[in-house]
């Protein structure tokens, strides 16, 4: 699956996902040894309505 990705071209752009690939590879650095948060967990609470967005607090 990899070889195909790298033939792959996004939209009209001139180079292959693999040219792309090699060019930017070795620009990148190591990934830091200290684990750190990559997500933040949220508990949301449900109230029953639904408010939409620009409804100027019109609950549905």
């Amino acid at each position: 699956m990899d070889q195909q990705d790298d033939q792959r071209r996004k939209g009209e752009r001139p180079r292959t996902v693999g040219e792309y690939c090699a060019i930017e590879r070795p620009l990148l650095q190591p990934l830091p040894e200290d684990h750190f948060g990559t997500c933040r967990l949220l508990t949301p609470r449900v109230d029953g309505y639904v408010t939409s967005a620009g409804s100027a607090g019109d609950k549905y």
